[in-house]
């Protein structure tokens, strides 16, 4: 008889590794020397200043604490992130949501509090030109519009707020300004566009966030549009001529005046064509490719480059979406046939 008992298994892995090293010591130098051939470089704050002072050696050695001291932080960053990312799954070795809710509710109410005393502070009443406004705020950041039109003027409030709103949290949260945007083009959640300028005498670069440019399942035709577009409207500031720039890359592609590379969309295959339960344009056309010919289909992993054909209005997206390799095919064969054609008539009417 055997009775089979419901339970939990702790895989405990520091237990594996001292079963399988024999270390007389587990701490992180000892460790990090036996494996890495490292040890950790570790420097007094009451060394520093005579380290400085000292020859070439101790101030080489007081580079080396500080690049790897600098390092820490990311590391932290690193692992908490990673254990943030593990208490959010719903399977895995350490699902805890109420972990992962917290800490984005922390979050959450750290951009309300600053918010309110941006609004708050930052007014006519109190003084300033505009009365600002909270426009974005996402995650750890926020993007406010403090209603002037000098840039320099805005990277001053900026620095400002940013300094009173960090005595708002308790230490190490710092909140720190980072950039400005101007002009800016907000269209949604994690997609906007804009001038960035880190300096106040010239912008770095046209800077864009969750859009067509810079995703990689857009085929080039949408993304050089869009990005021209961007170009007329925030750097040059010619609204009349993006509208005309867009007409004219529309009668390219109905004309036919647009190579067929510049059309081609490539979304990768994560999984089992058979465990995707709605139906997409890559995942068909992995299914039609493994009907034709299984040995070159693609692959879970694998990024699936399709091209959209004309069909019927009642037609979905995924029914049309075809390999361009044999849209080439179809359109080398058609191409040959008009030849033909055009050659029997020629030729009729010389005879």
């Amino acid at each position: 008889m055997r009775a089979v008992i419901d339970g939990r298994v702790v895989l405990d892995v520091m237990q594996s590794i001292q079963t399988d090293h024999k270390l007389s010591s587990y701490t992180l130098n000892y460790v990090s020397e036996r494996f890495l051939g490292e040890r950790k470089e570790d420097v007094h704050h009451s060394m520093i200043a005579k380290l400085h002072r000292g020859d070439r050696n101790t101030r080489q050695r007081l580079a080396a604490y500080c690049l790897k001291d600098a390092q820490l932080p990311l590391a932290l960053k690193l692992s908490a992130n990673s254990v943030y990312g593990f208490t959010g799954a719903t399977v895995g070795k350490l699902p805890c949501l109420a972990i992962s809710a917290s800490t984005t509710a922390f979050g959450r109410r750290m951009i309300d509090e600053t918010r309110s005393f941006v609004l708050r502070e930052y007014t006519v009443a109190n003084g300033y030109p505009h009365d600002a406004d909270v426009v974005y705020g996402d995650t750890d950041s926020v993007m406010v519009r403090f209603g002037c039109a000098d840039v320099a003027e805005a990277m001053r409030l900026g620095a400002l707020a940013a300094d009173r709103v960090t005595t708002l949290f308790p230490a190490p949260v710092q909140l720190e300004f980072e950039k400005v945007y101007h002009p800016y083009l907000l269209m949604g959640k994690k997609r906007y566009a804009g001038l960035l300028w880190t300096r106040a005498d010239s912008p770095d670069k046209l800077d864009t966030k969750g859009i067509e440019t810079v995703r990689r399942d857009n085929c080039a035709f949408a993304r050089n549009t869009i990005a021209g577009v961007l170009r007329r409207v925030l750097v040059l500031r010619d609204v009349p001529g993006s509208v005309e720039y867009v007409k004219g890359r529309i009668e390219e592609l109905l004309t036919g005046r647009v190579d067929i590379s510049e059309l081609v969309i490539t979304k990768g295959l994560t999984r089992e064509v058979s465990e995707y339960a709605t139906r997409a344009a890559h995942v068909e056309l992995a299914a039609k490719r493994r009907r034709r010919h299984a040995a070159t289909a693609p692959r879970v992993g694998d990024r699936v480059p399709y091209v959209i054909l004309r069909g019927h209005k009642t037609s979905k997206t995924y029914e049309l979406a075809e390999d361009p390799a044999q849209t080439l095919v179809v359109v080398a064969v058609r191409a040959s046939l008009g030849l033909q054609l055009l050659a029997l008539l020629v030729f009729g009417q010389l005879l």
